[in-house]
């Protein structure tokens, strides 16, 4: 029964951040961050599955760890963007806890886990991208709701936020890369 009402709250708020995201914030709010880890480890199974059915269905070998590294990359691509958050936050919204940094990071990449089941047939990546605009909205008004950060500069705070998660996990991506991992 706990686990029903577990795999409920998640479908529930999987909905109502990218139907009614202004509402959802709120509740989000009243939230511990235990909430934002386990809609992260739980999302991130969306795209690891996705990406292990395409490489199946094809003709490609199958990596060695494939599916682990992809599970992990995703997981640790949401928690790169609440750290840049965190680290942003100082300039923008002083009062933002690395708390609330995970809540936006964590939620706000909703519409990108929810798209990527889809990645079971590649000419449906567009719809990947397309999400990511909903993202950098959701980001937005999370940034604006949970952290602080005043409306005139919510956008350019998750703009380079985006930038600096980008290029900490093209860095890290290499390191990993370098060292004989992937």
């Amino acid at each position: 029964a706990a686990r029903r009402a577990v795999r409920m709250d998640l479908m529930l708020r999987i909905i109502r951040i990218v139907v009614s995201p202004r509402d959802e914030w709120q509740r989000i709010a009243a939230d511990g961050w235990h909430h934002a880890l386990i809609h992260i480890f739980a999302l991130s199974l969306l795209p690891t599955f996705a990406s292990f059915i395409n490489v199946r269905n094809s003709d490609l070998p199958l990596p060695p760890n494939a599916v682990l590294v992809t599970y992990c990359a995703s997981a640790f691509g949401v928690l790169t963007i609440a750290a840049a958050f965190w680290l942003l936050a100082r300039m923008f919204a002083p009062g933002a806890t690395l708390e609330r940094c995970v809540q936006v990071a964590a939620f706000g990449t909703t519409p990108l886990f929810v798209a990527s089941a889809l990645l079971v047939m590649p000419v449906l990546a567009i719809v990947c991208v397309i999400s990511l605009l909903h993202v950098f909205y959701l980001y937005y008004l999370g940034a604006r709701e949970l952290l602080g950060v005043p409306d005139e500069d919510a956008a350019q705070f998750v703009a380079i936020a985006l930038v600096l998660a980008i290029v900490a996990s093209t860095l890290g991506g290499g390191a990993v890369g370098a060292l004989g991992l992937l």
